[in-house]
């Protein structure tokens, strides 16, 4: 069920209604959004993830880990990772800071 809502007064919007989505709705598309997540995270797709890195023998990550650490480091910690990934909590580590000049002297990191 949608909710339909008038709006008044200026609006940018060429249309002069919008349409808000009911709690039903909105639990199933997160529902839908956790569902994707656990499909995107599982032990295959990500085997398989590993070994596209591993074949791609490209340099190492921008973090610096090269791919035979990679491999240790997914064995290690994969089970926390993929927790705090579905809790919505993973944090990661800024992978590399830039500091740009500003024009009054100071600096903006990047």
């Amino acid at each position: 069920m949608e909710v339909e809502v008038e709006l008044q007064g200026k609006s940018k919007a060429p249309s002069n209604s919008m349409v808000l989505p009911n709690r039903e709705s909105v639990n199933n598309g997160v529902f839908d959004t956790i569902r994707l997540l656990e499909e995107v995270l599982e032990r295959n797709n990500m085997l398989l993830a590993l070994k596209r890195v591993i074949s791609n023998k490209g340099s190492h990550g921008a973090d610096g880990m090269k791919i035979d650490e990679l491999r240790e480091h997914i064995k290690k910690h994969w089970h926390t990772i993929k927790a705090k990934l579905l809790e919505g909590k993973y944090n990661p580590s800024p992978v590399k800071r830039v500091e740009i000049p500003k024009p009054d002297g100071g600096v903006r990191l990047l």
